[in-house]
């Protein structure tokens, strides 16, 4: 490397910008890009720090969510017929737009049809989009709600507007269950506050 090469990419460094560093370390290096012209060499630096930041953004929302461990993603979603899934519907999911646009989903079926699956690969593809994300189960997260809507007035708004604060929200296992009589005026009052 060239002294203002280096001093390109201590400039760089001194940014923050390390992954861009890394990449003109790369192409500077490389005697296939000596004739490359610097525009070339930044753009290829660039693009491939943008790929990093996104895919390290992605990791952390997946761990936020608790869902780096599991395998559901939407390319491994099944079609065959007995499950009456279209692929066209679960393809415009795919895109989070739905997120964007603040529309509801139930993803409704007989147990065992994968109903946790899917809405677990609709999480990991926000996460993958830089949403934050947040899965629950409706009688835990009923359950915690209800405790502190009777004992402690301030921690449940407060853990009203944390549950509303998330893009994505995702209930797994909703209703499930009869909701218990109490329920129902706290539920409500999460889905109003998540469009406030």
């Amino acid at each position: 490397m060239t002294g203002k090469e280096k001093q390109l990419v201590m400039n760089f460094e001194h940014l923050g910008e390390d992954g861009i560093a890394m990449g003109l370390i790369e192409a500077f290096s490389s005697p296939s890009m000596q004739n490359t012209p610097l525009v070339d060499v930044l753009l290829d630096a660039t693009t491939k720090a943008m790929v990093q930041r996104r895919n390290g953004r992605a990791e952390r929302l997946l761990k936020m969510a608790k869902l780096h461990n599991t395998s559901a993603n939407i390319d491994g979603i099944e079609y065959h017929p007995g499950r009456n899934l279209d692929k066209l519907t679960m393809d415009r999911l795919a895109t989070c737009d739905y997120i964007k646009n603040h529309v509801n989903i139930c993803v409704v079926g007989a147990s065992g049809t994968g109903k946790s699956y899917i809405s677990k690969a609709l999480a990991c593809r926000a996460c993958q989009c830089g949403y934050r994300t947040k899965v629950v189960s409706y009688p835990s997260l009923m359950r915690e709600l209800t405790q502190l809507y009777s004992h402690d007035m301030q921690k449940f708004e407060r853990k009203l507007r944390y549950y509303s604060r998330f893009p994505l929200l995702v209930i797994d296992e909703w209703l499930c269950q009869p909701p218990e009589k109490q329920w129902t005026p706290i539920l409500l009052e999460l889905m109003e506050n998540r469009y406030d």
